[in-house]
């Protein structure tokens, strides 16, 4: 005789988290998570410690590695590939996620990288000191020089207008590139690094240090508004027409605009470090390998 649960409390197992509100796992290592994406049903974070690991669900996670026991801070895809990047400039790639080369670091490195896109057929990353690196197949670099002698903490690129890079460096200062070799100064705040941005129908978003954060229309020029926290945000993602970000001592604020925001009640108390939306949920990941997830809409 076959013996099940009775369906009532086979449906209250099932039950999924409320949308909105946010719930803990865990990963597979304690190290820091400082970069997550999701590509074809696949999340990749990589971060501290020679850390990298993936998950299909955002929940559990499979522990990978680099070879390495440098810090990784930043992971894109583009032309089939992963690519990961981190401190001494070290590049990492991986056709799966799951299997990674190492390429040494580039002849002209000078300090790390601290952040990595992909566009137009090109990799670009963000490095020390106003040092900038392009390269087409992300294995073999050039290092270029960015308008400002200041880290490249955050960096995305958009078709806005054909084809376009922005940075956010130290200082609060932004600079753009049509082509990621050549880079034309934005707005120079000269206070609170940019450490994450995302740009949506026309609109850039952009968060830093000191809980600020900042909206503009063309990469170039920003406007200053109060988030909801005074302490430091690291990580931004938008998903569902919202705005989440995350940041030191577990702080996570939501909006819709990226104008206004508002606190929001998070399930770890960890340092936030990377976001992303994919399937209907955020994943966030940051201090001691803290994995949480919140389904939206």
């Amino acid at each position: 005789m076959m013996l099940g649960l009775h369906p009532m409390l086979m449906g209250e197992m099932a039950k999924p988290e409320p949308p909105g509100v946010w719930k803990a796992y865990a990963s597979a290592s304690p190290r820091t998570i400082r970069s997550v994406i999701h590509v074809n049903g696949l999340f990749v974070a990589v971060g501290d410690g020679d850390t990298i690991q993936t998950s299909t669900d955002g929940a559990n996670w499979t522990l990978r590695s680099s070879g390495t026991a440098g810090d990784l801070r930043s992971v894109t895809h583009g032309k089939g590939q992963f690519v990961a990047v981190g401190d001494k400039c070290q590049i990492y790639t991986s056709p799966d996620g799951i299997g990674w080369a190492s390429h040494g670091t580039p002849e002209e490195a000078a300090g790390g990288m601290w952040s990595v896109a992909y566009g137009n057929g090109l990799f670009v990353a963000g490095g020390d000191g106003g040092t900038m690196y392009t390269s087409w197949d992300g294995v073999y670099w050039a290092a270029r020089a960015g308008h400002y002698a200041a880290n490249a903490y955050a960096l995305i690129y958009t078709d806005y207008t054909g084809s376009l890079f922005v940075a956010g460096c130290g200082g609060g200062r932004f600079q753009t590139s049509t082509d990621g070799i050549f880079w034309m100064p934005g707005d120079d705040f000269g206070v609170s690094a940019v450490r994450a941005m995302a740009y949506v129908g026309g609109v850039f978003v952009a968060v830093g240090d000191s809980g600020v954060t900042q909206t503009g229309t063309n990469g170039k020029k920003w406007t200053r508004r109060s988030g909801a926290h005074t302490s430091d945000i690291h990580a931004l993602a938008h998903g569902g027409g919202l705005f989440v970000a995350g940041g030191d001592s577990g702080a996570l604020q939501r909006s819709a605009d990226g104008i206004t925001w508002q606190a929001d009640a998070g399930a770890q108390t960890g340092d936030i470090r990377s976001l992303v939306y994919a399937g209907g949920q955020f994943v966030a990941g940051g201090q001691g390998g803290q994995i949480q997830k919140m389904r939206w809409p």
